[in-house]
């Protein structure tokens, strides 16, 4: 069975991102099992991976130069962020969720920035702030995942924002409190435990619930039956064991 894995945007950086792969696996895993898959994935599919259930853990591998499938989005992206004295982190691929990423830092602002590139060339932002209460705040421009997350992370999803939009409404709106600078160096290692911190939380609920599974397949105007849901908890529920059995990555 072939896998839709679309990489985006939580905990912190990488539990928005995180809980994005969930939620558009979900909105594909309940169109495929309806017989329904809809043409604003179709050109993603390539992306698939080897498992119905998304990866638990993720590495980031530094690349000097990316090749990018939007390089025009990408880097109007990018030049607000210079613009507004952002320095590159540098530039990751994903693994295995075939993710492509570049990342900013801004230490006067403790702020970080992601723009990432998902299979089919569809690009998204990030901005990212940790407090000392081991907090965090993220504004992204993906799509509300309509996903449960812990008090203490939040979210605001602005689709639709352009880079300028999405960076001046995070600076104003943000909490006002003290703040944790993070060098660049130090991006890549913060984002794989993140992510992984976010997953842990779904393991412990043994993946998605009922309430998200049908709240997304809601929204995507398809059938949720319990028959369905029923078999996404049960697929996670085989990855989990795999996972906890030594396969870390659960697939």
């Amino acid at each position: 069975m072939k896998t839709f894995l679309a990489i985006v945007g939580g905990l912190c950086i990488a539990f928005a991102f995180g809980l994005f792969v969930l939620f558009v696996w979900l909105r594909w895993k309940i169109r495929r099992m309806a017989e329904k898959i809809g043409s604003d994935i179709e050109g993603m599919m390539e992306a698939a991976q080897k498992s119905s259930v998304p990866p638990f853990r993720i590495k980031l591998a530094s690349v000097a130069a990316l090749e990018w499938e939007a390089p025009e989005e990408i880097e109007k992206r990018a030049a607000v962020l210079r613009e507004a004295q952002f320095r590159e982190a540098g530039t990751f691929i994903g693994e295995p969720a075939i993710l492509r990423l570049a990342a900013f830092c801004q230490s006067q602002e403790s702020a970080y920035a992601v723009i990432y590139e998902g299979p089919g060339g569809k690009v998204w932002m990030d901005l990212v702030t940790y407090y000392d209460d081991k907090s965090s705040v993220t504004y992204t421009t993906a799509r509300d995942t309509l996903l449960d997350r812990p008090d203490n992370k939040l979210i605001r999803f602005c689709e639709g924002f352009g880079a300028e939009e999405l960076l001046r409404t995070f600076l104003r709106e943000r909490p006002r409190k003290p703040m944790v600078r993070i060098t660049p160096a130090e991006f890549a290692e913060r984002f794989e435990r993140a992510y992984a911190e976010g997953m842990e939380v779904r393991i412990a609920q043994g993946g998605p619930t009922e309430t998200e599974i049908r709240r997304i397949a809601e929204r995507s105007e398809q059938e949720c039956t319990p028959e369905m849901v029923e078999a996404i908890r049960s697929k996670w529920g085989e990855a989990i064991e795999r996972f906890r059995a030594g396969d870390v990555s659960g697939q």
